[in-house]
């Protein structure tokens, strides 16, 4: 970064809607790998280990993402309301 500048209650309302509109799009994915891996007649070692990878790292590291998403989101939204009051 070459230079900082005062962040402006707006860029704060518009950084927590677009971190929080994240949340719905790693919803997707979770939801589309769950559905049909738990419900495909697919079977064999690699199925076994993307299971587990899944199961065991890939999906709690989406979930601990969206978590990141909400605090981070929310954090910006109440920031730049709080500015707004400040400002008047």
């Amino acid at each position: 970064m070459s230079g900082t500048h005062a962040v402006t209650p707006d860029e704060l309302a518009s950084l927590g809607g677009t971190l929080k509109a994240q949340i719905e799009a790693v919803n997707t994915i979770i939801t589309s790998v769950d559905n049909p891996l738990g419900s495909i007649a697919w079977t064999g070692p690699a199925k076994e280990k993307f299971t587990q990878e899944w199961s065991g790292n890939f999906k709690s590291a989406l979930v601990k993402l969206n978590e990141a998403f909400e605090v981070a989101g929310t954090d910006c939204e109440r920031r730049a309301e709080g500015a707004r009051i400040a400002l008047g």
